[in-house]
């Protein structure tokens, strides 16, 4: 299917090559087909080109491509980029809207953040949001809470949770529990192919 120009085949034929697993381990080879699936508009392989590059401005325009796509870690890594003003224009309410993004579909570092942010006043203090979304990252696994800890996204829910009412700490409590994340558009568009 690769060489018949399958984007996602040559994506996960690239990953292969990568990792060694049922051919040999092959680093040039990996490359060129994640560059052609990237080429070809795959978002998963246009972020894991961005990570691969050693050129800034080159990853930051392979991370753009993918988050303009709907793709949720590169839409986070996007509002990272953007907050710290190095390889595009600080845009706070730019990082915070991709941020948004990115939590709303699952990915687990974007859902820690967006907890901390209503917790640090970035964005309008809300302890019932502050307290879902901090719940939502309690529940991810350990290795996808971003910057924070299991122990330090605890400690700031519990923190948080001390000034709410039982009556806030329920609603929080159930939105948490009804929350459903957003599918990434791009699946969908890439299933159909």
């Amino acid at each position: 299917m690769a060489e018949k120009g399958n984007a996602s085949a040559e994506f996960y034929l690239g990953l292969l090559y990568r990792n060694g697993q049922g051919v040999p381990r092959n680093e040039a080879e990996a490359n060129a087909w994640l560059r052609k699936s990237a080429d070809q508009g795959y978002p998963p392989a246009q972020y894991f080109v961005a990570v691969l590059t050693k050129q800034p401005t080159e990853a930051f325009d392979w991370y753009k491509k993918a988050a303009e796509q709907d793709y949720a870690a590169a839409q986070f890594r996007v509002g990272e980029i953007y907050d710290f003003g190095v390889l595009a224009p600080r845009d706070r309410a730019e990082s915070l809207r991709l941020w948004r993004m990115a939590a709303e579909r699952g990915y687990g570092p974007a859902i820690s953040r967006m907890g901390m942010l209503y917790v640090t006043g970035d964005l309008p203090t809300d302890k019932v949001q502050a307290f879902k979304w901090l719940t939502l990252a309690l529940m991810q696994p350990d290795s996808n809470f971003g910057e924070l800890s299991r122990p330090a996204v605890t400690m700031l829910r519990n923190s948080v949770g001390q000034s709410m009412t039982p009556e806030q700490i329920a609603e929080a409590q159930q939105e948490a529990k009804d929350w459903q994340p957003t599918p990434e558009a791009w699946v969908e568009k890439w299933r159909t192919r």
